[in-house]
């Protein structure tokens, strides 16, 4: 049945994807969506389909982690809207890789992004959200990364661990105040995510490709999933088959689950290490002489 008091929502990285698919399923119940990505061009498309699907959209540019872009974007909506019930944070980026092998700035980029734009989002948001006299709802978009820890993987699953507990968390701080919070955590999604992804080998990026390419979780499934563990009040919800297998083996078998991590990381091939150049023969330096 479909609810006509009024909703509010906002998603981040809402151009394309996941979040593109989060919005039109809120636009067939009706909801007013703010569409906020650092894609221009992909969110103008997000709010052309909100609209045809019978929702009200704008597209709002957003640099997740910005401290001052999140406050401008708090400010246009509370000017705009009478109160928002729905703050869904799934911006994100991918990165792969042995941690030594990991470059310093691809960590501090993708923490940046998936931890810090998150945190920004609900650290914004919440305050408004406790005037709210309905029950408002944080949907955080995590992963089976978030988890279940593959090698080779550090940056990206020490993020998305990190929004299961900062969820969890928010779950119980904010109940008081009717505020539920939920950390998403999908299997493989066939999105672009891995289009702006820093791996440290072509292997690991080819190994996601291929998990993406088959996957049945689609974005849609997500956000359909997702949505309705949301709007239930479900701290955590895992979405696939295969990801709530791992969840439940990691619960309840840790041993076997990594076990079997280390069998299926075996899989990723890794590059050949090229042979090292020759060392150049030291100088030889003449003796200074001694008058």
């Amino acid at each position: 049945m479909r609810d006509n008091r009024p909703r509010h929502a906002l998603v981040t990285g809402a151009a394309s994807g996941i979040g593109r698919a989060i919005c039109m399923e809120l636009a067939r119940s009706g909801w007013t969506i703010c569409v906020a990505d650092i894609d221009s061009a992909g969110g103008a498309e997000t709010v052309a389909l909100v609209e045809r699907a019978g929702g009200k959209a704008e597209f709002y540019k957003l640099d997740v982690t910005s401290e001052y872009e999140w406050a401008s974007l708090r400010d246009h909506l509370q000017a705009r809207w009478p109160s928002i019930e729905l703050v869904v944070n799934n911006a994100g980026v991918c990165a792969g890789g042995e941690l030594a092998s990991t470059e310093i700035s691809t960590w501090d980029w993708v923490h940046a992004i998936n931890l810090r734009g998150a945190m920004l989002g609900c650290h914004t948001f919440i305050p408004w959200m406790r005037e709210n006299p309905q029950d408002s709802f944080l949907m955080n978009m995590s992963s089976i990364a978030g988890l279940v820890f593959s090698p080779r993987m550090a940056v990206y699953n020490s993020t998305k661990a990190a929004l299961v507990a900062l969820s969890e968390t928010l779950h119980a701080e904010l109940k008081p105040y009717n505020i539920s919070v939920t950390a998403v955590c999908p299997w493989f999604s066939p999105t672009n995510l891995l289009r702006t992804g820093r791996f440290a080998e072509k292997a690991e990026a080819d190994y996601a490709e291929g998990q993406m390419a088959t996957s049945t979780v689609t974005p849609e499934v997500v956000a359909k999933q997702g949505l309705a563990a949301t709007l239930r009040k479900r701290p955590v919800c895992v979405v696939g088959g295969t990801a709530r297998f791992l969840a439940w083996l990691g619960r309840w078998f840790p041993s076997v689950l990594r076990m079997l991590i280390v069998l299926w990381s075996a899989k990723i091939k890794k590059d050949p290490i090229p042979p090292a150049a020759e060392a150049p023969k030291p100088v030889e330096v003449p003796e200074e002489k001694v008058s």
